[in-house]
Protein backbone atom coordinates (compact mmCIF):
# COMPACT_ATOMS: atom_id res chain seq x y z
CA UNK A 1 0.00 0.00 0.00
CA UNK A 2 1.01 3.69 -0.27
CA UNK A 3 1.62 4.95 3.59
CA UNK A 4 -1.21 6.29 6.03
CA UNK A 5 -1.59 9.60 7.59
CA UNK A 6 -1.61 10.17 11.56
CA UNK A 7 -4.88 8.49 11.93
CA UNK A 8 -7.22 8.75 15.46
CA UNK A 9 -6.07 5.82 17.64
CA UNK A 10 -2.92 5.09 16.40
CA UNK A 11 0.65 6.72 17.78
CA UNK A 12 2.72 8.76 14.96
CA UNK A 13 5.37 7.61 13.90
CA UNK A 14 6.03 6.08 9.81
CA UNK A 15 2.98 8.22 8.63
CA UNK A 16 5.23 9.17 5.45
CA UNK A 17 4.23 8.55 1.91
CA UNK A 18 5.76 5.12 0.89
CA UNK A 19 5.57 5.82 -2.70
CA UNK A 20 4.13 3.92 -5.68
CA UNK A 21 3.71 0.41 -4.91
CA UNK A 22 1.44 -2.80 -5.69
CA UNK A 23 -1.43 -2.72 -3.04
CA UNK A 24 -2.28 -5.71 -1.36
CA UNK A 25 -5.05 -6.33 1.61
CA UNK A 26 -4.43 -4.09 4.11
CA UNK A 27 -5.32 -4.29 8.40
CA UNK A 28 -8.09 -4.03 10.37
CA UNK A 29 -11.69 -4.52 9.83
CA UNK A 30 -11.82 -2.21 6.29
CA UNK A 31 -8.30 -3.00 5.28
CA UNK A 32 -7.35 0.51 5.49
CA UNK A 33 -4.10 0.09 8.01
CA UNK A 34 -1.00 -0.17 5.43
CA UNK A 35 1.41 -1.98 7.16
CA UNK A 36 1.55 -4.53 10.33
CA UNK A 37 3.81 -2.04 12.06
CA UNK A 38 1.52 0.52 11.99
CA UNK A 39 -1.20 -1.54 13.40
CA UNK A 40 0.19 -1.93 16.32
CA UNK A 41 0.58 1.53 16.85
CA UNK A 42 -2.97 0.98 17.84
CA UNK A 43 -3.44 2.60 21.48
CA UNK A 44 -4.85 -0.46 22.62
CA UNK A 45 -1.62 -2.27 22.08
CA UNK A 46 -0.03 0.85 24.36
CA UNK A 47 0.20 0.37 28.07
CA UNK A 48 -0.88 3.62 28.19
CA UNK A 49 -3.97 1.83 26.88
CA UNK A 50 -3.47 -1.60 29.13
CA UNK A 51 -1.60 -0.38 32.07
CA UNK A 52 2.07 -1.45 33.22
CA UNK A 53 2.47 -5.26 33.27
CA UNK A 54 -0.35 -5.95 31.26
CA UNK A 55 1.02 -7.46 27.84
CA UNK A 56 1.06 -3.81 26.30
CA UNK A 57 3.74 -2.27 24.30
CA UNK A 58 5.78 0.36 26.18
CA UNK A 59 6.12 3.91 24.75
CA UNK A 60 8.94 5.21 22.65
CA UNK A 61 11.93 3.59 21.11
CA UNK A 62 11.75 0.82 23.36
CA UNK A 63 8.37 0.12 22.19
CA UNK A 64 8.73 0.63 18.31
CA UNK A 65 11.60 -2.33 18.50
CA UNK A 66 9.02 -4.57 19.95
CA UNK A 67 6.64 -3.64 16.99
CA UNK A 68 9.67 -4.06 14.30
CA UNK A 69 10.23 -7.65 15.93
CA UNK A 70 6.10 -7.95 15.87
CA UNK A 71 6.05 -7.24 12.62
CA UNK A 72 9.13 -9.82 11.88
CA UNK A 73 6.87 -12.71 13.24
CA UNK A 74 3.67 -11.83 12.19
CA UNK A 75 4.65 -11.55 8.71
CA UNK A 76 7.08 -15.28 9.20
CA UNK A 77 3.49 -17.53 9.25
CA UNK A 78 3.16 -19.76 6.60
CA UNK A 79 0.01 -18.89 4.05
CA UNK A 80 0.64 -21.13 1.32
CA UNK A 81 -0.80 -18.28 -0.88
CA UNK A 82 1.36 -17.74 -4.12
CA UNK A 83 3.22 -14.00 -3.70
CA UNK A 84 0.32 -12.81 -6.39
CA UNK A 85 -2.38 -13.37 -4.06
CA UNK A 86 -3.96 -9.73 -3.02
CA UNK A 87 -2.21 -7.92 -5.59
CA UNK A 88 -4.27 -5.40 -7.20
CA UNK A 89 -4.32 -2.83 -9.87
CA UNK A 90 -6.82 -0.03 -11.48
CA UNK A 91 -6.97 0.75 -14.14
CA UNK A 92 -8.17 4.26 -15.82
CA UNK A 93 -8.59 6.20 -18.55
CA UNK A 94 -5.45 7.83 -17.68
CA UNK A 95 -2.84 4.91 -16.66
CA UNK A 96 0.29 4.12 -18.06
CA UNK A 97 0.97 1.33 -20.43
CA UNK A 98 2.63 -0.60 -17.07
CA UNK A 99 -1.24 -0.78 -15.67
CA UNK A 100 -2.18 -3.14 -18.42
CA UNK A 101 1.11 -5.18 -18.40
CA UNK A 102 0.49 -5.68 -14.48
CA UNK A 103 -3.37 -6.63 -15.60
CA UNK A 104 -1.33 -9.14 -18.14
CA UNK A 105 0.38 -10.83 -15.14
CA UNK A 106 -2.70 -11.06 -12.88
CA UNK A 107 -4.08 -13.03 -15.84
CA UNK A 108 -1.35 -15.48 -16.07
CA UNK A 109 -1.02 -16.38 -12.80
CA UNK A 110 -4.15 -16.82 -12.65
CA UNK A 111 -4.25 -19.14 -15.41
CA UNK A 112 -1.35 -20.79 -13.20
CA UNK A 113 -3.51 -21.28 -10.87
CA UNK A 114 -1.76 -19.63 -8.45
CA UNK A 115 -5.32 -17.23 -7.81
CA UNK A 116 -8.61 -16.29 -8.59
CA UNK A 117 -8.94 -13.02 -10.60
CA UNK A 118 -11.69 -10.92 -10.12
CA UNK A 119 -12.62 -7.36 -11.65
CA UNK A 120 -14.98 -4.82 -10.68
CA UNK A 121 -16.24 -1.89 -12.24
CA UNK A 122 -19.14 0.41 -12.65
CA UNK A 123 -21.86 0.51 -15.32
CA UNK A 124 -24.83 3.31 -15.07
CA UNK A 125 -23.30 3.88 -11.52
CA UNK A 126 -24.26 0.48 -10.54
CA UNK A 127 -21.16 -1.82 -9.26
CA UNK A 128 -20.64 -5.02 -11.28
CA UNK A 129 -18.31 -7.52 -10.86
CA UNK A 130 -16.75 -10.31 -12.85
CA UNK A 131 -14.57 -13.35 -12.25
CA UNK A 132 -12.02 -14.91 -14.65
CA UNK A 133 -12.65 -18.03 -15.71
CA UNK A 134 -9.68 -18.40 -18.24
CA UNK A 135 -8.51 -18.35 -21.67
CA UNK A 136 -8.34 -14.23 -21.17
CA UNK A 137 -12.55 -14.02 -21.16
CA UNK A 138 -14.38 -12.86 -17.58
CA UNK A 139 -17.71 -14.04 -16.69
CA UNK A 140 -20.09 -10.74 -15.25
CA UNK A 141 -22.74 -11.22 -12.34
CA UNK A 142 -25.52 -12.31 -14.66
CA UNK A 143 -25.02 -15.71 -15.31
CA UNK A 144 -27.09 -15.51 -18.53
CA UNK A 145 -24.63 -12.89 -19.80
CA UNK A 146 -21.47 -14.88 -21.96
CA UNK A 147 -18.12 -14.25 -20.79
CA UNK A 148 -16.27 -11.34 -22.06
CA UNK A 149 -12.44 -10.74 -23.49
CA UNK A 150 -10.33 -8.58 -21.06
CA UNK A 151 -9.82 -6.25 -24.15
CA UNK A 152 -13.43 -5.45 -24.12
CA UNK A 153 -13.40 -5.10 -20.51
CA UNK A 154 -10.32 -3.02 -20.38
CA UNK A 155 -11.87 -0.59 -22.65
CA UNK A 156 -14.79 0.94 -19.86
CA UNK A 157 -11.95 2.46 -18.52
CA UNK A 158 -10.88 5.29 -21.53
CA UNK A 159 -13.81 5.02 -24.13
CA UNK A 160 -16.65 4.52 -21.07
CA UNK A 161 -14.75 6.57 -18.40
CA UNK A 162 -15.18 3.49 -15.74
CA UNK A 163 -11.87 2.22 -14.37
CA UNK A 164 -11.62 -1.09 -13.72
CA UNK A 165 -9.99 -3.16 -10.52
CA UNK A 166 -8.57 -5.88 -11.24
CA UNK A 167 -7.32 -8.26 -7.41
CA UNK A 168 -5.80 -11.85 -7.11
CA UNK A 169 -7.80 -13.45 -4.47
CA UNK A 170 -7.12 -16.89 -2.40
CA UNK A 171 -7.91 -19.65 -5.08
CA UNK A 172 -11.68 -21.23 -4.66
CA UNK A 173 -12.91 -17.42 -3.50
CA UNK A 174 -12.92 -15.61 -7.01
CA UNK A 175 -16.63 -16.52 -7.46
CA UNK A 176 -17.73 -15.21 -3.82
CA UNK A 177 -15.41 -12.59 -4.39
CA UNK A 178 -15.99 -11.35 -7.93
CA UNK A 179 -19.95 -12.22 -8.17
CA UNK A 180 -21.65 -13.72 -5.58
CA UNK A 181 -20.58 -12.29 -2.52
CA UNK A 182 -22.78 -13.76 -0.19
CA UNK A 183 -22.56 -16.68 -1.59
CA UNK A 184 -25.80 -18.10 -1.78
CA UNK A 185 -25.59 -19.28 -5.46
CA UNK A 186 -27.71 -16.16 -6.78
CA UNK A 187 -25.36 -14.13 -8.69
CA UNK A 188 -25.15 -10.18 -7.82
CA UNK A 189 -26.35 -8.75 -11.13
CA UNK A 190 -29.07 -11.43 -10.96
CA UNK A 191 -30.10 -10.38 -7.59
CA UNK A 192 -29.98 -6.46 -8.40
CA UNK A 193 -31.91 -6.99 -11.07
CA UNK A 194 -34.64 -8.69 -9.36
CA UNK A 195 -34.40 -5.83 -6.65
CA UNK A 196 -33.07 -8.31 -3.74
CA UNK A 197 -29.89 -7.98 -1.68
CA UNK A 198 -26.67 -9.42 -3.48
CA UNK A 199 -25.15 -9.00 0.46
CA UNK A 200 -28.17 -10.75 1.90
CA UNK A 201 -27.96 -14.39 1.48
CA UNK A 202 -32.09 -14.54 2.13
CA UNK A 203 -32.60 -12.18 -0.27
CA UNK A 204 -33.04 -14.54 -3.69
CA UNK A 205 -34.51 -14.16 -7.06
Amino acid sequence: MFGNPLTFGFAPGDNEFMGDQVRGFGFLHDGHMDTVYRFHHAASFSESFTGAGNGGLPDGPAGDVMRRQLETFVMAFPTNLAPIVGQQITLTASSPATVASRVQLLRERADAGECDLVAKTELLDVEVGFVYVGSGRFQSDRRALPPIPDAALQLLAPRAGRPVTYTCVPVGSGQRIGVDRDGDGSWDGDERDAHRDPSDPTSTP
